[in-house]
Formats: structure tokens, C-alpha cells, sequence
């Protein structure tokens, strides 16, 4: 019987991406099982790894599968295998350089049970919860276990864990595991929207990271004996680029408690979620690598860069919590046929992030239903700018510098509005127009960096950073692709040449973009002080 699997072969995503006809084998492997896939779970990490640069060299460009997450029934097995044919299962089936019946998007999966994490799929769960679970549950309960998060001795009181990123999928489990399964207090930052959901989770306290400064906020709530555990599901180094702050919020090292607290990262010292994260990141970060030095030489509280732990045992945890109503979130579902749209939606943070802060679906904002092309990345010196975290006034004040893959031939213009001018409660003056510029193209000199760019422009309006020192601003930039040159200043109806302050109120930047005739592609938001 013929069965179909979606496949790429190169770089960059999803150029490559396209069903293929795929056979069973007709004996299998001692340890191999067959599993007709009723479900698979996508994750962003499929596109990450899909667009991997190692994956450009000709002797790995043979057609991948892709997925790691699957629910379903067992068809044929290995004289190994303990499962019995009609079996329902569910598992992880990591294989990052797997053919495409190898992987989980495929109607068919061929899988080693000696190198993935398979359960028999209890009755608890649908399909499309079950393969919901394994990638994001596993990576939760990785940070969560040691020799990461090491619980102190018995005391009177509960060990409290911080989840950043408390909505995320990975926070999702990992509020639900600290709390059901360590009997641990949480509090876990999200935005007001999501606060009841990730309260209804388990966590007693939550933290608005687009109104309060999560730092210090987090110092403030410290509770006497410190943080056993703050686990990262965004990335960043708020907490930890000031030692004195980093090892203040930790649980100290002590005689009874050696291990002391850990902060745990699934994601690094980067927040762009395009690209891998994890443990991975320790040969292109020496600060991550020395940090995570340090912290086991007691120099420092203890510092990890994780991935997830592929054991079945751990994955057995999900079936116990599912049992006493752990909670297991679909974000949407879809036909196997359109994959494609599938991945797109798990690409859109950038959206999602945009529509919870009021920033989409109304004008003069993108319409609800854009999807970001292109992946923007804004750095402010080496601080990368991301959905929604804080800069500093001084390094805010810097130009910012940009990073996407310019397709060839092509010119872009990048704006940065504030909607909150002069302040949030009181917008009057917004969209106030903080940069304008345009000419933007390829760094053809740059062969190492394919996401380098480079104009010959001048500014059409030079970019101005904060000035007041005022927490809650948010920046916004949007990357247009360009149809042809942009009008010259004269003959713009909504731009002035921006030295006065008031020359950049009330921008009408939705008028700009359409007298320009310029396609919205991309985009980024964080918050500073102005």
C-alpha cells in the first residue's frame, strides 16, 4: 500500500517542502514498529531545524521528513517490539536527519524503539492530545528534573519556581508539572490577557512582562530562601547579565542545599525563535559557555542550556498528570493535506504577539489575517530586540541594526513607530515616527551571513531613540518589501524631514506605505523607556 509523507530537501524553508509517495518495508528490524500516524504534533523547532545552513551542503540535501511529536496504531512490529499490532500509541521520534517515513508527518511512520520515547496512548487522551504532548511536555519536564532543578532539603515551606514565558507551550506543562508533580509555588510571567489561564494552570502569582519590569518585580517577590528554579521558555538575559542581580534572586548554595538554585534556559541568551535553541548554543556563545562554567564551579548560581530528554519514563509522567487533569492546550489543528498552513501558523509568534498587544486587526495596524514572509531580527548594539522585551534608555538610544534574508533583486524599507506617544493612558501624538529607511538589499559581500543587509540610502527620517526615562513604551518596526524606488521627500504627503520632534506625531504610515506601494513582511516589537 502507498502512503504519502511531507519532505524538504534544502533550505530555505518551505521552498523545498512537498508530499512524497513513501513504502513501507515488507520485513522489518528487530526493534523497528510500524505506526499508521492518526495525528502529528508541529512544532516551530521542525522549521528551525528545516532551515539549518548545514543542511545547504549537497551531501545532506537527500528529500527529510519532518515532526517529532505523533499519535496512532500500531500495523506491524519487530520480533523486539513489545507493543502488539492494533496497538494505540503516542511518542517523540526525533530524527533530525531521517527520511521522510523516519519523521512524524508522514501517514506511516517507521520507528526504532530503541532511539524514540513510545507509550501505549491511554484512553485519557484523543489522538490530537497525544501528539500535542511528547516535544513540549518532555522539554518541561527536562528543565524540571535534575540535575537541573534540584528541590532543597525538606523545609516549611514550598520551593518557588519561575516560569518565564507562562503561556508559551513549553510554560503550559511546565507550570502544571512544577506544581502537580514538585508541589512547587509558581509565578510565571505572561501578559494580562493570558494572566486567568496560566493562573487557572496552577501558578499562584502571574507578572505583566509588557507593563512591569520583570526583574524587578521578581526581586520584590523573592521569597526569603530565593528561587530554586527559574526556567526560561523566551530567552534573553534580563535576569542574568548583572551577577549581583542573577545570584540575588537564586536559592544560595548552602551545606544543607550544595546544589543551590538554577536558571534554566530552553532557549539561550538569543529570544529569536527562528533559530535553534538549547544546548546547541554553546559553540557559537562563549558568555552562555562560561556562565554555565561558572556556575559549576560555584563561582556563580548554576546555569544550564537545555534540550529535552527522549525517555519514555519521563514521557510516562504526561500519562500520570493527564490522569489527575493536566491540562493539554491544541492550539489549532489541521488537514494532513495542509501542512503548509500548519507550520505557518506555528511560525506566528510574531502575529500572535502583534493582535495580544492591540498592534493587529486594526487600522492603522496590519489586518488580523497577515502573516509575517519574512524573519526580522533588530539588534540594538548586540541586544537583540524581540516580542516585547525591555532595552534600556541607553542602549534604545543606539541604530538600530537589521538582519533578514533579502531575497536577490529585491529592496526593503524598514519604519519604527511608537503608539504609545506620549503615553500609553494618553496616546495623542501617536504613531509617532521614530525611523524611516529605506534601499534596503542583500549584503552581497557578506557571504558568511546570508541574513546581512546593507543601503546605500540616506535615512529618510533618522531614527530617534528615547528620550525620558519611562518604562512601557513600545517600539514597532515593520519590514516592507519594496515595488520599486520610494518617492522622493518632496512629493511624501506624510513625512516631514522629522528635526522637530512634532514633525514626527500622528504619522500616517498606513497612507505612507500605500502611496509607496510597499507589501508588509515582517515585523518585531519591544518595549523601552521614552
Amino acid at each position: 500500500m502507498a502512503f504519502q509523507a511531507w519532505s524538504y530537501t534544502s533550505p530555505p524553508f518551505p521552498s523545498t517542502f512537498a508530499l512524497v509517495p513513501v513504502t513501507p518495508p515488507s520485513e522489518l528490524k528487530e526493534t523497528q514498529v510500524l505506526i499508521e500516524v492518526a495525528a502529528a504534533g508541529l512544532n516551530p523547532v521542525d522549521v528551525q531545524l528545516a532551515n539549518a545552513g548545514i543542511f545547504k551542503l549537497a551531501a545532506l540535501s537527500y528529500p527529510k521528513g519532518l515532526g517529532a511529536d505523533f499519535s496512532g496504531r500500531v500495523v506491524a512490529k519487530g520480533s523486539a517490539v513489545s507493543f502488539d499490532v492494533g496497538d494505540e500509541v503516542f511518542g517523540l521520534c526525533f530524527e533530525a536527519l531521517g527520511k521522510p517515513m523516519e519523521t512524524c508527518l508522514s501517514q506511516i511512520l517507521l520507528a526504532d524503539v530503541t532511539k524514540a520515547a513510545i507509550l501505549r496512548k491511554p484512553p485519557t487522551m484523543s489522538h490530537i492530545e497525544a501528539a500535542g504532548v511528547p516535544l513540549v511536555f518532555l522539554t518541561a519536564a527536562t528543565t524540571l528534573s535534575e540535575p537541573y532543578t534540584i528541590l532543597p532539603p525538606t523545609t516549611s515551606t514550598k520551593p518557588t519556581i519561575v516560569i518565564l514565558g507562562g503561556s508559551s507551550a513549553v510554560g503550559i506543562f511546565a507550570i502544571q508539572y512544577a506544581v502537580r508533580k514538585l508541589g512547587a509555588r509558581v509565578i510565571a510571567t505572561c501578559s494580562s490577557r493570558n494572566a486567568d489561564f496560566v493562573k487557572s494552570l496552577g501558578a499562584e502569582v502571574t507578572i505583566d512582562y509588557t507593563k512591569e519590569s520583570v526583574r524587578d518585580r521578581l526581586l520584590t517577590l523573592r521569597p526569603a530562601e530565593g528561587y530554586v528554579s527559574v526556567v526560561d521558555c523566551v530567552g534573553g538575559v534580563d535576569l542574568i547579565s548583572d551577577s549581583t542581580v542573577f545570584s540575588a534572586l537564586m536559592t544560595p548554595r548552602s551545606p544543607e542545599f550544595k546544589a543551590g538554585g538554577a536558571y534554566i534556559t530552553i532557549v539561550g541568551d538569543k529570544t529569536d525563535r527562528a533559530t535553534m535553541g538549547g544546548a546547541i548554543l554553546y559553540f557559537f556563545s562563549p558568555r552562555m559557555l562560561l556562565r554555565r562554567f561558572w556556575g559549576r564551579w560555584g563561582s556563580s548560581p548554576r546555569y544550564a542550556a537545555v534540550n529535552l530528554r527522549p525517555d519514555a519514563a519521563l514521557l510516562e509522567e504526561a500519562v500520570k498528570l493527564r490522569e489527575e487533569g493536566m491540562v493539554i492546550p491544541i492550539d489549532s489543528t489541521f488537514p494532513f493535506d495542509d501542512a503548509l498552513k500548519a507550520y505557518e501558523n506555528t511560525l506566528s509568534d510574531v502575529t500572535k504577539a502583534l493582535a495580544e498587544h492591540g498592534l493587529l486587526g486594526t487600522a492603522p495596524w496590519p489586518p488580523a489575517s497577515w502573516t509575517p514572509t519574512k524573519e526580522l531580527k533588530v539588534y540594538f548594539n548586540e541586544a537583540e530586540a524581540a516580542l516585547g522585551n525591555k532595552f534600556e534608555p541607553e542602549l534604545a538610544k543606539a541604530d538600530p541594526t537589521l538582519f533578514f534574508k533579502a531575497d536577490a533583486g529585491r529592496t526593503y524599507t524598514i519604519i519604527c513607530v511608537d503608539p504609545d506617544a506620549p503615553s500609553r493612558e494618553d496616546p495623542h501624538a501617536s504613531p509617532l515616527n521614530h525611523w524611516v529607511l529605506s534601499g534596503l538589499r542583500k549584503d552581497e559581500e557578506n557571504e558568511d551571513d546570508d541574513e546581512a543587509v546593507t543601503t546605500s540610502e540616506e535615512a529618510l527620517v533618522e531614527y530617534a531613540g528615547p528620550s525620558l526615562k519611562k518604562f512601557g513604551h513600545r517600539y514597532v518596526f515593520l519590514l516592507y518589501q519594496n515595488s520599486g524606488p520610494l518617492l522622493p521627500l518632496s512629493q511624501q504627503s506624510t513625512i516631514k524631514d522629522g528635526k522637530e520632534i512634532s514633525d514626527r506625531f500622528k504619522w500616517d504610515f498606513e497612507t505612507f506605505t500605500r502611496e509607496n506601494k510597499l507589501e508588509l513582511v515582517g515585523a518585531k516589537w519591544v518595549l523601552v523607556p521614552s
